[in-house]
């Protein structure tokens, strides 16, 4: 499968990325850092932008994804009150931006 996989470098994501590696999948993984270079592939790009603002989404040929894996996101058991604007950004704005993305293709992937 190829697979698009947000918030790769969070706490999921970093777990995540080598075990669909492992299992064969072609993988485009986002997040707002730089991933490990080690792990990057013929079959493994990494694109970095700002979900909240969609950065680097129209950089993914949506066609060719057979699969979304959506994890990034922003949120702590001790949001402060001057991190909630980041947090809708991230978590609200962000997801709007992925789904306007993906909302021109005929065929949509699995989310």
């Amino acid at each position: 499968m190829n697979i698009f996989l947000s918030g790769a470098t969070g706490f999921i994501g970093r777990h995540l990325v080598p075990r669909l590696l492992k299992d064969g999948h072609k993988l485009i993984s986002y997040s707002s850092s730089q991933y490990n270079d080690s792990i990057i592939s013929k079959r493994h790009s990494h694109i970095v932008g700002d979900i909240s603002q969609g950065e680097g989404l129209d950089n993914v040929n949506w066609n060719e994804i057979d699969a979304i894996i959506h994890l990034a996101a922003f949120g702590s058991t001790s949001v402060r009150k001057s991190d909630w604007y980041k947090c809708i950004s991230v978590n609200i704005l962000g997801i709007e931006c992925l789904i306007c993305a993906i909302s021109k293709i005929s065929k949509p992937p699995l989310f």
